[in-house]
């Protein structure tokens, strides 16, 4: 026997007499192959089990967002286009749609604006405008717009809205209150 050959006999007779299993310093040292092969597929069957959860959740987020985004975005327009004929000295539906109207300024000046429903910034998306003097986007997804006039200063005004399959529709009734 040789002197490394002693020293592993000493320890091994040293750990016999302690009661010392050879077995429990073997798992000391780390996992083996297998433990790391049946931990990876463990928890591969519950990433694929809990994927589909996610995607579900992200889903109906995304869902829940687009139809806020266009309650929001009618909820807007409709607001802003009562407000106009509200405050207007006269209104009038134009036969490519556009609705005119015209008012006073805070200076006194009648001054005139056009709603009407356009893509005029070319992303694929309608939007109401006001054409003021340059034309600014009021809300966006608005797909149909359509302001009539009911009886004599009573307008309906009827707005759709679509975005990513899903479609909103606003109406409401606004009182013409002529300031002179």
């Amino acid at each position: 026997m040789n002197w490394k050959g002693f020293i592993m006999w000493s320890r091994v007779n040293r750990e016999r007499q302690a009661g010392i299993n050879l077995q429990a310093t073997r798992e000391q040292k780390g996992f083996t192959l297998w433990e790391i092969m049946v931990a990876l597929v463990i928890s591969g069957v519950l990433l694929a089990a809990t994927l589909p959860i996610f995607t579900g959740v992200w889903r109906g987020y995304l869902e829940d967002k687009r139809r806020l985004e266009l309650q929001y975005s009618l909820l807007a327009a409709g607001r802003t286009v009562a407000d106009a004929i509200r405050t207007a000295k006269t209104v009038e539906r134009l036969s490519t749609g556009k609705i005119k109207v015209v008012y006073r300024d805070n200076k006194g000046q009648l001054t005139t604006d056009y709603y009407y429903v356009d893509d005029r910034d070319y992303d694929g998306i309608k939007d109401l405008y006001r054409e003021h003097v340059v034309p600014s986007p009021v809300a966006s997804w608005i797909s149909s717009f359509v302001c009539d006039e009911v009886e004599p200063g009573l307008w309906q005004i009827k707005l759709v809205a679509e975005w990513g399959g899903q479609k909103k529709d606003w109406q409401g009734m606004v009182k013409q209150r002529t300031l002179n």
